[in-house]
């Protein structure tokens, strides 16, 4: 993270986290260490999603950073993997997408 900071000027950055407690903990002492920096944060991801992520949510909520969206767990994305054209169809990349359209600047 630091070096980002030092070679690439004006960072953004994007927490990423599953729903696991450990990930959420992880994270969330992350996206503090982002804030006390003076760093820009764009905001969480929840990642690998099996049902609704009510942990990465609150986590954005109590941080009060912005909640951008989450990725579907796609069980059929590993046998994508080598065409991109397949790639594009998965799951994953719809919820990016979504993501990207909606919040990212």
């Amino acid at each position: 993270l630091l070096d980002i900071v030092r070679l690439i000027p004006n960072s953004k950055f994007i927490a990423v986290t599953t729903n696991s407690v450990l990930s959420i903990q992880t994270v969330g002492r992350l996206i503090k260490f982002i804030i006390d920096s003076r760093l820009e944060l764009q905001g969480i991801i929840a990642n690998m999603i099996r049902n609704y992520d009510t942990r990465a949510r609150r986590l954005a909520e109590e941080l009060s950073v912005n909640f951008l969206g989450s990725v579907p767990f796609d069980a059929d994305y590993e046998n994508t993997i080598g065409n991109p054209q397949s790639i594009l169809g998965t799951k994953l990349a719809s919820a990016l997408k979504e993501i990207v359209e909606r919040h990212i600047t």
